[in-house]
C-alpha cells in the first residue's frame, strides 16, 4: 500500500525501458493503457554512469497505435548527470492509448548509462 492505494491491484504497471546499460538513444516499449485514466506515474532509476560529461535525458511519449509517437507535454524527468539517481514524476496530460519512455543519451565521449524506467496509470475500474 503505498498512501493507502493498493499499487498492485489499483494500477497497471509495466516496464518502458528494461533496466540495462545503453550507450545510445533509446526508444522503451510502448505501454497500452486502454483501461486506465489520463495520468501516468514515471519512475527512472539510474545506476552507473560512463564517459565525459555524460548526460541522459528521459521523456514521455505517446501514441494511439503504439507505432507513431510524440512527446507528452511537461513529462521530462530531470537531467541526469550522476550516478545513482532515482525520480518519479506524474502527468495527466495523456490523451492517447499507449505510453513509452525514451532515453536521450549525450557526452563528449562514449556514453553509458545504466537505467530504467517502470510507467504506472490508475485503472479505471477494478
Amino acid at each position: 500500500m503505498y498512501a493507502g492505494r493498493d499499487i498492485a491491484n489499483e494500477y497497471q504497471n509495466a516496464l518502458s525501458l528494461a533496466p540495462k546499460s545503453r550507450t545510445s538513444t533509446e526508444n522503451g516499449v510502448g505501454v497500452d493503457f486502454r483501461d486506465c485514466g489520463p495520468e501516468v506515474i514515471s519512475v527512472l532509476t539510474t545506476g552507473a554512469i560512463s564517459g565525459t560529461n555524460t548526460t541522459c535525458d528521459v521523456k514521455l511519449q505517446e501514441s494511439a497505435d503504439n507505432s507513431t509517437f510524440t512527446d507528452i507535454s511537461d513529462a521530462t524527468h530531470t537531467q541526469v548527470t550522476t550516478a545513482n539517481q532515482h525520480e518519479v514524476i506524474v502527468t495527466a496530460a495523456r490523451a492517447k492509448r499507449y505510453v513509452r519512455a525514451v532515453a536521450t543519451l549525450a557526452s563528449d565521449t562514449s556514453p553509458t548509462v545504466l537505467c530504467c524506467a517502470t510507467l504506472h496509470a490508475p485503472k479505471a475500474s477494478y
